[in-house]
């Protein structure tokens, strides 16, 4: 028996090349059972062949020893019902409309009780009125066809940037000191003067490179050929640099972006969507963190986007359903064991398997094959999100060392680059932001920090009407240099998240998704779409 254990983040994968003796019992009858019927299925078809082309004259063409016309011609398994399992069910359900002889029965699992994944809302109390607000994933921009097409065909309704109701100016923060300044109502020519005076022509390269990794992104969709390797994706998005083996500090400076913008304006857009710094994370990651320009959310919350995916894609859905154990019959076809949240287990056989979720944060156990051993290390950043109703209109002044509250900023990002490098005080948010108006006196606030946040430090208890928090395993470190996995583990067992070590975004999900979907028509269908959903029809 070999058995390789890998500790990957919170939780262990466990790969086996065969169970333990404990196992073989139930499961092992089933195993069995199934690989009986294959073996019988596998000979009646070889007899129906012989027979079929008249060899000895005992049936005509018109007649059938077997036949398989009730079954599926594909039987998928998807394990992960955020914005990657889901697409991939959509994005399989519009394959097989596309080929009248392919019926594709496709089984979606989900660990929680929801779809969506890392998008997600809470609803605010009823006393607050009918409010929802994005716990994770909250925005996407008009470069991410996929999601932007999505909400218009589901009849969705989009709103501007995170639905906040008011422009409340923004500062950036380092934990001592105000870096950068936008007051409220001060959007517009002014503000573009004091970039300019502050960081000279760092903003207009900044924007250039910004530019040119949004076009090669674009150029995605525009391929309809899938890729086997993830490193083909780093090839596509890439110029005459590799932006994952370069830091995004150094490929900005390298652009001739002064050290200045890159610490402070750079520095807060990489922390608040990645939680880290320009120094540690790749080039591509850091472009992606900048690129904002027309920025959506959907009213109601993105969720529905995926619930929209799922309840076109015809799939059955498992929620509340983990799957505990795949095992790699004789026949190359894959049992799938799962449990449900009350104990009750199931078991199917699958002819494809997609794996979306991070193996990280799974406890599936791969059994007769190598595939979790193919699959490096990958850690996840801690991300604690706070949402609170407050009466305060803007946090202490003292929070920031300020006495006047006209001058508090009610949207800050904070930059760590000072307290890495200069032994500035660390600051204790990567950002705070007032997301909307309720009432005359009370607002929403959403604060992201790597550790729990202290509310008590920047509002006073009686102006804290109430809060919620949560800790997720939000993206993965964007280091540059990064192991990658491969995007087929093994024969017919797909990894969606290989590509995360690149980007990290509900888009690129549904980019990774369509890729392995079209890998599947062309491994299993023979078949090979003419262009990506995006640019459909075609």
């Amino acid at each position: 028996m070999v058995i390789a254990t890998a500790s990957l983040h919170r939780s262990q994968v466990v790969l086996s090349r065969y169970a333990s003796p404990s196992t073989f019992d139930a499961e092992a009858i089933i195993i069995a059972s199934f690989n009986a019927r294959n073996a019988l299925i596998d000979l009646l078809n070889s007899m129906r062949a012989v027979l079929f082309f008249g060899s000895f004259g005992l049936v005509s063409a018109t007649q059938t020893v077997f036949s398989a016309q009730s079954d599926p011609s594909l039987r998928v398994g998807i394990i992960g019902a955020g914005a990657g399992g889901s697409s991939a069910a959509f994005f399989l359900r519009e394959l097989a409309k596309r080929d009248k002889d392919v019926d594709i029965d496709i089984h979606l699992y989900e660990r929680s009780g929801y779809i969506g994944g890392r998008s997600t809302t809470v609803k605010l109390p009823s006393q607050f009125g009918s409010v929802s607000i994005e716990l994770g994933a909250s925005v996407f921009v008009d470069a991410n066809r996929n999601l932007v097409k999505a909400a218009s065909e589901f009849g969705l309704l989009l709103q501007d940037g995170h639905g906040s109701e008011a422009d409340t100016g923004m500062a950036i923060w380092d934990g001592a000191t105000f870096r950068y300044r936008q007051k409220q109502g001060s959007y517009g020519w002014l503000d573009n003067v004091k970039l300019v005076w502050q960081y000279g022509r760092s903003p207009f390269r900044a924007h250039s490179i910004i530019q040119r990794t949004i076009q090669r992104f674009l150029g995605l969709y525009q391929d309809h050929q899938p890729r086997r390797n993830v490193s083909d994706f780093v090839a596509a998005l890439s110029d005459s640099v590799d932006l994952t083996k370069i830091s995004s500090e150094r490929f900005q400076l390298d652009n001739g972006v002064g050290q200045g913008f890159i610490d402070d304006l750079a520095g807060a857009a990489s922390r608040v969507n990645y939680g880290q710094n320009p120094l540690e994370m790749h080039a591509l990651g850091g472009m992606v963190s900048m690129a904002a320009s027309g920025t959506h959310s959907v009213v109601g919350g993105n969720w529905q986007i995926f619930e929209g995916f799922v309840n076109r894609s015809g799939a059955r859905v498992h929620l509340s359903t983990t799957v505990e154990r795949l095992t790699r019959l004789d026949d190359g076809k894959w049992l799938l064991m799962a449990s449900g949240d009350s104990g009750e287990t199931s078991s199917s056989v699958f002819d494809v398997i997609l794996l979306a979720a991070p193996a990280a944060q799974t406890t599936i156990e791969i059994v007769n094959s190598h595939a979790m051993s193919r699959i490096p290390q990958q850690d996840y950043v801690p991300l604690h999100v706070k949402l609170l109703v407050t009466n305060a209109s803007t946090p202490l002044p003292s929070f920031f060392g300020l006495t006047d509250p006209q001058e508090t900023p009610k949207t800050t990002l904070s930059t760590f680059a000072y307290a890495n490098r200069d032994q500035v005080k660390r600051p204790k948010f990567s950002s705070l932001s007032y997301l909307r108006q309720l009432l005359d006196d009370q607002w929403v606030i959403k604060i992201f920090s790597e550790a729990p946040f202290a509310l008590d430090e920047a509002f006073a208890a009686r102006d804290v009407l109430w809060s919620y928090d949560k800790r997720w395993l939000a993206y993965p470190y964007l280091r540059p240099n990064p192991d990658l996995a491969p995007i087929e583990l093994d024969r017919g067992l797909y990894y969606l998240n290989a590509f995360e070590p690149l980007i990290s975004t509900m888009e690129t999900a549904t980019v990774a998704s369509w890729n392995a979907v079209a890998l599947v028509a062309q491994d299993f269908l023979d078949l090979c779409p003419r262009c990506t959903w995006a640019e459909s029809p075609c």
